[in-house]
């Protein structure tokens, strides 16, 4: 399911100088920065401790595979049927209203609203935004790559031209929150590629980063001069990127394989894999495009140890993992994180995990069979919300 789910988001979007970091791990010496540093064994005292007692939850009266927004205030869930209406409720299940947007859809980042497809053509169809109070906006964008800058006024996406398999992106192009005021942000010169630019995230200072063929460029979102941060032949295959919650880190690895490349002060480096795996979010919402790590704080992620399945999290920005006694195990599926809890679906089943002590709590919500298709979010009080075809839950 989820790589079905992966497929047709690709395919409908048509997805298409590194310098090395030297991390250190918080309780040990720093690696030297002129050679790679060696393979950190991540200790472990056994398996985590004995399960804490289980967690409240309750079932919601909201249809399952829902997608709650940003700010953990609203419900957005559809009908598996071919048109059927977009449904929002409030967190706690009460229903506010229907809508009739289409079938490819996004919670905008500051939850004002939804990225809708209004018609779904042979390339990234027509974007438009769907207001809470049941408002269509329509922008001359597109629907592929879409992203809002830090104040929420503007809009930036990547455009198409052509169709099928004949598709052109070259362009980036960026528009008032409100449709209007459309322009060319970006235009490749790269002609060796169909599609030789893709949009990677907006940083802290609403600047657009982006691939233009084998080089990591920004440029500012009210217009300038790009600015080249890397080149190499390895950037050719990137696509979309995921922007730490400060905007002051970009994570992004290609569709086809490959490692991942960390964007962090002013630079562009080859994640180090002897630091161990970079724990993918594989919940399918909200609208992804590619891979995307696990956030844990303003800019930090989740790492585990590919043998022993320890969890630590890493700093982009000062390049320092900080080892946590929590462990994942290989089938282990992680959702959100919410402060020192993580909440992860384990063989159907959901637990939260301490992160710091490793201590597991069984919650008792059974996501079987469709758990590889469950949504979670922390929210931003406290507790969590998941949903799968199974139904949906709040965690308190």
């Amino acid at each position: 399911m989820r790589l079905q789910v992966k497929s047709v988001l690709v395919a409908l979007v048509t997805i298409l100088s590194c310098a090395c970091i030297a991390p250190s791990v918080s309780d040990t010496t720093a690696a030297p920065t002129t050679s790679p540093p060696p393979t950190t064994a991540l200790v472990t005292s056994g398996s985590p401790s004995a399960s804490a007692p289980p967690a409240a939850y309750r079932v919601l009266p909201v249809p399952g595979s829902a997608a709650s927004s940003p700010d953990g205030r609203w419900f957005v869930a559809q009908g598996q049927r071919d048109g059927s209406p977009l449904q929002l409720f409030t967190i706690d299940g009460i229903p506010v209203r229907e809508f009739d947007a289409g079938r490819f859809w996004a919670w905008l980042p500051d939850s004002s609203g939804l990225f809708v497809a209004l018609e779904v053509p042979q390339r990234a169809p027509p974007l438009a935004i769907l207001e809470l109070n049941g408002r269509v906006t329509k922008t001359d964008l597109q629907l592929s790559g879409q992203m809002l800058s830090r104040d929420g006024q503007l809009i930036v996406a990547q455009h198409q031209e052509g169709c099928c398999v004949a598709i052109i992106q070259r362009e980036l192009r960026v528009a008032r929150r409100d449709g209007s005021g459309t322009r060319t942000l970006v235009t490749s010169t790269v002609t060796s590629e169909t599609t030789p630019v893709t949009l990677l995230g907006i940083d802290s200072a609403d600047r657009a980063v982006y691939r233009d063929g084998t080089n990591i460029m920004r440029i500012p979102l009210a217009g300038g001069s790009p600015a080249r941060l890397a080149t190499s032949p390895d950037y050719a295959r990137l696509p979309n990127g995921s922007t730490s919650p400060d905007g002051n880190a970009i994570l992004t690895m290609p569709v086809r394989g490959g490692g991942w490349h960390i964007i962090a002060n002013d630079r562009v480096a080859p994640w180090d894999d002897t630091l161990g795996v970079i724990v993918d979010d594989l919940s399918p919402f909200p609208f992804k495009y590619g891979f995307a790590p696990v956030w844990v704080g303003p800019h930090s992620f989740l790492v585990r140890d590919p043998d022993s399945g320890s969890l630590s999290t890493f700093d982009a920005i000062t390049a320092t993992r900080t080892k946590q006694g929590a462990q994942l195990a290989p089938a282990d599926m992680v959702l959100a994180v919410q402060r020192e809890t993580v909440l992860v679906v384990r063989g159907g089943f959901v637990v939260l995990l301490d992160l710091r002590t490793g201590a597991v709590r069984d919650i008792g919500i059974d996501l079987r069979p469709s758990s590889e298709a469950a949504h979670g979010a922390a929210l931003p009080t406290s507790g969590f919300v998941v949903s799968s075809p199974a139904g949906t839950f709040r965690i308190d």
